[in-house]
């Protein structure tokens, strides 16, 4: 062994690093060779990609993207855009039993800051336009939210689980 020159063993450290990167000899055992195992999920996505951007398209060119950033009154008119005397605010009123409609809201110029006020709102059940009295709300995005977190919670739950509410989960002010 010690009368191997080193030019020898220079060469048989070159033929080691050549046999390992030429793939010959497996780095562990058990070792498999890998191959590009996602090409179906990468055109899922792309395909995916390609559908949103042909939605956003048709939505830019035949929708109103206002409707994201401004509420509809109980007569499908956007505040604030449809009805230029009215207001661009959003608010709900309460209905007879003192709980917050949401079938009909109104647009108004400003949030109510008190009960001691009313607004004129649709009543669904009377089908009439009828004065009821305001609660305490501050402006929130073109929309009067409730200042009480309460309020607050049973408006947004009834808004994104409407069949979830029950009469008993509403907020009442009076």
């Amino acid at each position: 062994l010690r009368a191997m020159s080193q030019s020898q063993m220079t060469s048989e450290a070159e033929d080691e690093d050549t046999d390992t990167l030429v793939g010959e000899k497996p780095p562990l055992p058990g070792h498999k060779d890998h191959n590009l195992t996602d090409r179906r999920c990468l055109l899922v996505i792309i395909l995916a990609c390609f559908l949103q951007g042909v939605i956003a398209h048709y939505a830019s060119v035949f929708g109103d993207v206002r409707k994201f950033s401004r509420g509809l009154d109980w007569k499908g008119r956007l505040c604030g855009v449809d009805n230029t005397t009215d207001g661009h605010l959003l608010f709900h009123c309460l209905d007879g039993r003192g709980a917050i409609n949401l079938h009909g809201p109104v647009c108004v110029s400003e949030c109510p800051k008190s009960g001691n006020t009313t607004t004129s709102c649709y009543d669904d059940e009377l089908q009439d336009v009828v004065e009821r009295p305001n609660y305490d709300t501050r402006p929130v995005l073109n929309y009067c939210m409730p200042r009480d977190r309460r309020g607050l919670v049973s408006l947004l739950r009834a808004q994104w689980f409407p069949g979830n509410v029950s009469h008993g989960d509403e907020w009442r002010h009076i």
